[in-house]
């Protein structure tokens, strides 16, 4: 009865895969960084207050309180699957039904993971950024091809902006 169940793991586990990472890249910010981010929303306050869009100013004050709280922000630890169903965050599931194409790639700033990105079937927030173990990712790459198309994945140039903002 013990080798049954041992067997029936092994084929389960050969289908999925479940691991944790991050729920986002985040980038440790020095005191320079808050300085600086603070003169550039001082510096667009004095021109909207100078040009009396004050509306314009109201804004840049409240965006440079949202920078502060976002930039603090650290990123919890999420619980992924990918199996026949689809790829789970946490209790989210993304069917292969809603998703068009995938692309994992090396992260070229932590070489503990690699990153998985999917494309949803939807207009708005298409991209879907995953972190993987390293160690999983040939066996992610295997079970996603069986269901999806593996595309190529170039960032956008805000991206680009903002990984040299480090944000």
């Amino acid at each position: 009865m013990e080798d049954i169940k041992r067997i029936k793991n092994e084929i389960t586990n050969n289908r999925e895969i479940v691991w944790q990472a991050p729920a986002f890249k985040y980038y440790e910010k020095s005191v320079s960084w808050y300085w600086l981010s603070l003169i550039i929303a001082i510096l667009l306050m004095a021109l909207a207050i100078w040009q009396k869009n004050f509306l314009f100013a109201v804004f840049i004050f409240l965006a440079e309180i949202a920078i502060f709280v976002w930039a603090r922000r650290q990123p919890e630890l999420l619980k992924f699957k990918i199996n026949e169903e689809g790829v789970e965050i946490e209790v989210k599931l993304y069917s292969y039904e809603n998703l068009e194409n995938f692309c994992l790639r090396p992260d070229n700033e932590n070489p503990n993971f690699a990153e998985l990105i999917l494309k949803r079937k939807t207009p708005v927030n298409p991209y879907l950024k995953i972190l993987v173990e390293v160690r999983l990712a040939s066996r992610a790459k295997e079970i996603l091809s069986q269901k999806l198309a593996e595309s190529v994945y170039e960032d956008s140039v805000l991206e680009a902006i903002f990984r040299w903002l480090r944000f």
